[in-house]
């Protein structure tokens, strides 16, 4: 089973951090030129009509559900979920750490967002949120931006429903692809059957590891990894017993970051 470290906060926090800069340049350019090269997916973006794709709506047909409730983690200053299902209503909740920067480069480009994107910590959605309050948890692009992939996995299926759905969406070996620069600190991929996360000094097998309480599904890797887990039983809370030392950890790390000692 998978242990959590709630010593290891410090260093992941440090390493975490130097990248905001670099993403929010980047994310001030893009809003500035509305996309650029990304031209369709800043309209997609923008739009109340676009549908979802085929991915996420083959994940939204398996609930058979009229009304579906998704989180978006990670999701930056504009949710890239599709607005509209061919199966069901949906209802959006986007997060993100750096919700307040967006704020403010929304603003500068007088951009009003479809779904606003409010402060989240992937780390610790279940501090925000409900254990079961959604039917899927989305993150895109994002879970390798983490200082804790493992952890943001946990909190994603805590907050998840059981029978619920977690799909995480990403490059293969991003940070490998990226030189580890910026929030690029992780790599994820698969080895034929298994989610794997890994960096220079750790590798670790989530289909594996979850496996107790979430059945792993690979829906895409060519090119791009598209990985599934569907909730079979609540998470165990012995997993998070540490959570009162990792968190003096983190805010005496934070307090170190500022000067404060």
């Amino acid at each position: 089973m998978i242990r959590l470290d709630p010593n290891t906060v410090a260093e992941q926090w440090n390493a975490w951090r130097t990248g905001i800069s670099y993403e929010l340049a980047y994310w001030s350019r893009w809003l500035a030129l509305r996309g650029g090269e990304f031209a369709q997916d800043f309209a997609n973006r923008t739009d109340p009509t676009s549908p979802v794709d085929v991915y996420l709506e083959q994940v939204i047909e398996r609930l058979k559900q009229p009304t579906v409730g998704l989180l978006d983690v990670g999701a930056g200053p504009l949710c890239c979920l599709g607005k509209v299902s061919r199966h069901s209503e949906l209802r959006i909740t986007a997060v993100d750490p750096l919700a307040d920067f967006y704020d403010d480069l929304l603003g500068e480009n007088q951009l009003v967002p479809l779904v606003r994107t409010q402060f989240g910590v992937g780390e610790d959605l279940a501090l925000q949120f409900d254990p079961g309050s959604f039917d899927i948890v989305h993150v895109q692009n994002a879970l390798d931006h983490s200082f804790d992939p493992v952890r943001v996995t946990l909190q994603m299926l805590l907050v998840c429903r059981v029978g619920g759905y977690v799909m995480l969406r990403h490059a293969h070996n991003e940070a490998e692809n990226e030189q580890y620069s910026g929030f690029h600190k992780w790599n994820l991929t698969n080895d034929g059957e298994s989610f794997m996360v890994w960096n220079p000094r750790i590798r670790m097998d989530l289909s594996r590891d979850l496996m107790p309480f979430a059945r792993s599904e690979i829906l895409l890797t060519d090119g791009y990894l598209i990985n599934l887990f569907q909730k079979m039983a609540e998470i165990p809370v012995e997993l998070f017993a540490d959570d009162g030392l990792r968190q003096s950890n983190f805010q005496r790390a934070v307090l170190r970051t500022l000067g404060v000692t």
